[in-house]
């Protein structure tokens, strides 16, 4: 893989559902220090009006697809639509990054000199569970998962990566994960579609790791690249099926 040269894309759906935080995810994509790169953005809102906004910045590239009623559908599906134009146009990485997550202006370089074929950035979310007493908390903790026991990979029980597994910075194999900042090679594109699943509760991130896993592909995460995370869920998206079992 070359390091210093590679045409990547830079891809992500968007939604005015979380319209207070586009301005400093368009910011940060013109902070982006990769010179090899194309910016492109897959809108989804229910209306124009975000569209109309990011046809007017410079450096990127918009297109508006239907407007789905379910969240998890409308991203699952313009990523497997991102996933065939970076094939069709000739990228060797894709780089999805989510609206509400921030990364490092130089995010694109770190992750290719790691030489993985997915290699994923860093950041966090809030998780809920319950003590044994009942006691419900509430965590912040990072969106990646490993195996419960790595000599045991074909059990396929997994475990969430804690404080001590991320700092200090190193490269971690993961499980699964999310797929905010996620770099991903043609060879992986070539392979693997982006799909959600039907009757579970997670999201088309989990589908990618699985079906990666099945066909003995590796994915990393490099806790070095640290990314900020603008943790919000509207109302609008909460009516929209988000937490709910897919169809």
């Amino acid at each position: 893989m070359s390091k210093e040269i590679a045409k990547v894309l830079v891809a992500s759906p968007v939604t005015s559902y979380k319209r207070q935080v586009i301005d400093q995810f368009i910011a940060s994509l013109g902070n982006l220090s990769y010179k090899n790169k194309e910016v492109l953005l897959f809108d989804n809102s229910p209306d124009e009006e975000m569209f109309k906004k990011l046809k007017k910045e410079k450096g990127i590239k918009v297109e508006k697809t239907p407007h789905s009623e379910g969240a998890k559908q409308a991203v699952a599906r313009d990523r497997e639509r991102l996933r065939q134009r970076a094939l069709k146009e000739g990228f060797e990485y894709l780089l999805f990054l989510d609206q509400d997550i921030i990364a490092p202006s130089n995010v694109i370089e770190r992750l290719v000199s790691n030489g993985k074929e997915v290699c994923c950035g860093l950041y966090f979310n809030y998780f809920e569970s319950r003590l044994r007493t009942g006691e419900k908390i509430v965590e912040f903790a990072p969106v990646y998962y490993t195996w419960f026991d790595s000599g045991l990979k074909e059990i396929g029980i997994s475990k969430q990566l804690g404080y001590g597994s991320v700092f200090p910075s190193r490269l971690v194999e993961i499980k699964k994960g999310g797929l905010g900042c996620a770099l991903i090679h043609k060879s992986v594109l070539e392979k693997i579609k982006f799909r959600l699943e039907k009757n579970v509760a997670y999201h088309a991130d989990f589908t990618f790791f699985k079906d990666c896993e099945k066909r003995g592909l590796q994915a990393w995460l490099d806790s070095s690249v640290l990314c900020k995370h603008i943790i919000s869920l509207p109302k609008e998206a909460l009516e929209e099926g988000w937490g709910q079992k897919n169809e």
